[in-house]
């Protein structure tokens, strides 16, 4: 792992996120909030 320098240029990751909870938790509903959701 690289050593990071305050100087350095970080490239824009994603943030991947996994939502897992029983069915009627409102999961979809949370997903679908986000700025660019992508449910599959």
């Amino acid at each position: 792992m690289p050593i990071v320098k305050k100087t350095d240029v970080l490239p824009e990751r994603p943030v991947i996120i996994v939502l897992y909870g029983v069915p009627g938790s409102g999961k979809t509903s949370v997903a679908t909030t986000a700025e660019k959701p992508f449910v599959d």
